[in-house]
């Protein structure tokens, strides 16, 4: 029977500890499953430092969220304030037109710059859909899938062609209570 000393390293990442314990398990395939000092010093390291890891990805996490939360409104303010400026282009675009119109004149010289009214392409004003002829009328037709009723309909053991039910998985974090 060989004997191998498991790496115990000072790296104690989440990534480390995975793989110390597939050295442990490659360890105890190799002992026949005898737990040898140091597949036990591997399993304490695991014991010891995993719940601590438990515990601070839920810590990064939750202020990961909170900083994405805080990204978020400020992007939201930031996006207000950039249509605000919009809005004032706008309207100092029209008080230019105005007074173009009011002057009766079509341009409006400066000394660096020149404004001049222009007609814009024609936009379609469709006033009553109803007069409209067929010629220019198309008819549209859309399919949505029922998921819903296909869900309950493969839940209740029917077979549906062209669908299947998956189950994933995800990461849920609760507060632990010392229960288990």
């Amino acid at each position: 029977m060989k004997k191998e000393t498991l790496p115990v390293k000072k790296d104690e990442s989440l990534f480390a500890l995975v793989a110390l314990s597939q050295e442990i398990q490659r360890g105890l395939v190799e002992s026949m499953g005898e737990v040898t000092p140091e597949i036990d010093k591997a399993i304490d390291l695991i014991a010891n430092k995993l719940p601590d890891k438990a515990d601070g990805y839920k810590f990064v996490i939750d202020d990961l969220k909170a900083q994405a939360e805080l990204w978020n409104e400020r992007a939201a303010t930031l996006s207000k304030i950039a249509r605000t400026f919009i809005n004032y282009t706008d309207r100092m675009k029209y008080s230019l037109k105005m007074a173009c119109i009011n002057l009766g004149i079509e341009e409006l010289v400066g000394k660096d710059y020149k404004w001049k009214v222009t007609s814009n392409a024609p936009s379609l004003i469709v006033d009553d859909e109803t007069l409209i002829p067929s010629e220019f009328k198309e008819i549209v037709q859309t399919t949505k899938i029922r998921s819903d009723m296909i869900k309950e309909a493969l839940k209740s053991g029917k077979v549906v062609p062209g669908a299947r039910l998956e189950t994933g998985s995800h990461m849920r974090s609760y507060s632990n209570t010392g229960k288990k």
